[in-house]
């Protein structure tokens, strides 16, 4: 889970650059501009699939976290603040 969630991550910057390249460069040519938007689409896409995966194994966290300790607990939160983290400063 973790990985994906790290995979996540790297993708959400990926799209970000993407994104950010078309409002910070114009594209002279319409053949430019029809680059830009495929990556933003490609990585809209690669967002989409990290999603389901995440999502996919949702229960199996939830299970881990109804058994798990109170360290597991700290360690969860701990993720989500780095993981909040990296989107605040990408």
């Amino acid at each position: 889970m973790l990985d994906q969630l790290k995979k996540l991550q790297l993708d959400l910057v990926s799209y970000r650059e993407a994104v950010d390249e078309i409002f910070s460069l114009s594209p002279a040519t319409p053949r430019a501009w029809q680059q830009r938007l495929f990556e933003i689409l490609v990585c809209t896409s690669q967002l989409y699939l990290d999603y389901l995966l995440v999502v996919t194994n949702l229960p199996a966290l939830d299970a881990v976290s109804s058994k798990g300790s109170s360290s597991d607990l700290g360690r969860m939160c701990s993720v989500k603040e780095i993981f909040g983290r990296s989107l605040s400063t990408s």
